[in-house]
């Protein structure tokens, strides 16, 4: 089958998410202040160390409910160990950056006496263009939408869990060497990721790879290993439905070949798990179940379709819905196109 031409965030501004939090309990002081985070150009994990830095603070003082990618403008709520005031964060806002985009502090919420946790969101909201359409895939886009009024996509991980923009689609290599307890593979993946936040060592040996991941943002670390659990459960949950589904396998680009029940009805599990890996302070593993959604139904709208500006003949779709949290908007669109242009 022909595959469907498409692009999404040609522009930042393209891909609009806005977190839809559980509101942490608000105080008038205490030790940890909520601040709305609005950003472009830089990873969820790039927003923390900015902040760790500029107000010298520890990895841990940093938290957030959800992670965010570079590619877009995104709205999220932080929590930082340090009573800020609003001249705090005109000072952080005016600082210099090292790359095109913007970390922006937008407004104090309250303090209070714990930080945010990961996971404790609600979902996301999404405003998502997509461009570089012919006329007659945007007009089965908007058909399929209007006919379908709830859709249902198979909520597999998508490309942003294995890698970086401009890097290779590795992080799940990575952290598979962490699983397996082969440090100096990790570091090699690391270098090769293009997402490292290490230096170039030439004396770098097995006994030192270890020690040098350990500078590393925990989260990130744990993320590596999150993302060698996301890639086993994809295929896990593939082999699953293509055994009770009717449907085929499609290749979605740096995730896999992965099956797709045909059509928006079909009969499927509602939670699918499989074994995962924790990795523990210490850098040790330890087993644990990966537990999810295997299914999300959502309502998707089309705002609008217009002359792509970008691309010459061509169109825009402009699409608006909510996913809960663990969604990947990207692959709701991947599947949307694939099942409104078959």
């Amino acid at each position: 089958m022909k595959t469907i031409e498409y692009k999404l965030k040609v522009r930042n501004e393209d891909f609009e998410v806005t977190e839809v939090p559980l509101i942490p309990h608000l105080l008038k002081n205490g030790p940890y202040t909520y601040i709305w985070l609005k950003k472009s150009g830089f990873s969820t994990f790039e927003a923390q160390d900015q902040l760790k830095d500029f107000f010298k603070l520890q990895h841990e003082d940093v938290n957030t409910e959800g992670l965010k990618d570079e590619d877009g403008i995104t709205s999220q709520i932080i929590s930082i160990k340090k009573v800020l005031t609003e001249s705090h964060l005109k000072h952080f806002n005016k600082r210099p950056l090292g790359k095109i985009g913007y970390i922006f502090l937008e407004r104090i919420m309250g303090y209070g006496k714990a930080p945010v946790a990961e996971k404790m969101l609600h979902g996301n909201s999404f405003n998502i263009t997509v461009r570089d359409l012919k006329e007659t895939a945007a007009l089965k886009i908007e058909r399929y939408c209007k006919t379908n009024r709830f859709f249902s996509f198979i909520n597999y991980y998508d490309s942003q869990r294995f890698g970086i923009p401009g890097g290779k689609h590795n992080t799940h290599l990575i952290g598979k060497a962490i699983v397996e307890n082969d440090w100096y593979k990790a570091y090699k993946q690391l270098q090769i990721s293009k997402n490292t936040g290490l230096s170039e060592d030439p004396l770098v040996n097995k006994e030192t790879c270890k020690e040098m991941l350990r500078s590393l943002n925990p989260k990130k670390l744990s993320f590596f290993v999150s993302s060698h659990d996301s890639y086993h459960w994809n295929q896990e949950l593939s082999f699953k439905l293509e055994k009770t589904c009717k449907g085929a396998r499609h290749l979605f680009k740096n995730v896999g070949n992965l099956f797709v029940p045909e059509g928006n009805t079909f009969t499927a599990i509602n939670i699918f798990s499989c074994t995962g890996n924790k990795l523990e302070k210490d850098l040790t593993v330890s087993m644990k179940n990966n537990v999810r959604s295997a299914f999300i139904t959502t309502a998707i709208y089309v705002l609008g379709i217009e002359d792509d500006d970008m691309y010459k003949n061509k169109k825009k779709v402009k699409l608006t819905f909510f996913l809960p949290t663990g969604g990947y908007a990207t692959m709701c669109i991947r599947q949307l196109i694939y099942k409104s242009t078959v």
